[in-house]
């Protein structure tokens, strides 16, 4: 029998501090001379205009640095909004995307390995399905996770963001239409809410708030290990 788990990547399987928002600040920290500007001040506008935030829009063809070129968009705006001026803003948009892309933003849950081993030895297949940037696959492979997966399914390589149900047909195309499989997420309406879309069981970990959706509540990763 093929059996496939679909996981979420920040938020499930590692954790990060403010990601975008806080790859910003760092960036204005050791480029610039605006030391003044705070995390706090950053936060609100970046929060919104990602384009997983438009899910619902026709953005397929956004892949790549195409996906880029759109975010980027976002990010000045960012900039703009704390007070950077647009030149100076475009000029930093590489140093963002750099530190953005360092894998030491990343902590891995310390049972991630653990329960992904325990699995994989009970016969499931593990793929990555995430609204990220497409250089996603590149940090899988340099904080050690790659190895322990047989596909990735980034947003921002196949132009669908979840909760489209475009993004979970690729992943279980991709999968070989497992006859048994599992949707696990941290998100409600991203990863729960997409996978009931579908027809696909969900687990929602590391939150308790599954926001009225069907699904089967994990403190922590290695709870799975007894549920699928």
């Amino acid at each position: 029998m093929n059996k496939t788990i679909f996981w979420d990547f920040d938020g499930t399987l590692v954790y990060s501090e403010h990601l975008w928002s806080g790859s910003l600040y760092r960036s204005l920290q050791r480029y610039t001379s605006h030391k003044d500007i705070t995390l706090d001040e950053i936060r609100p506008p970046m929060s919104h205009g990602f384009s997983w935030d438009f899910y619902y829009e026709d953005m397929h063809e956004l892949v790549g640095e195409k996906w880029w070129d759109y975010t980027f968009e976002h990010i000045l705006r960012v900039y703009k909004a704390v007070g950077i001026t647009e030149s100076e803003a475009k000029t930093l948009l590489p140093l963002f995307r750099k530190t953005l892309l360092e894998p030491e933003n990343y902590h891995i849950y310390a049972d991630t390995i653990p329960t992904l081993e325990t699995l994989r030895k009970r016969g499931y297949k593990h793929f990555l399905l995430s609204n990220n940037y497409p250089e996603l696959d590149i940090t899988m492979e340099k904080i050690g996770l790659a190895k322990y997966f047989d596909g990735m399914i980034i947003s921002a390589q196949v132009g669908y963001d979840k909760p489209r149900r475009e993004i979970f047909e690729i992943a279980l195309e991709r999968a070989g239409n497992p006859e048994r499989c599992f949707m696990v997420g941290d998100n409600p309406q991203s990863d729960i809410k997409g996978a009931a879309n579908i027809g696909i069981p969900a687990i929602l970990v590391h939150n308790d708030n599954a926001q009225g959706f069907e699904c089967t509540l994990c403190a922590e990763l290695s709870d799975i290990i007894d549920i699928v």
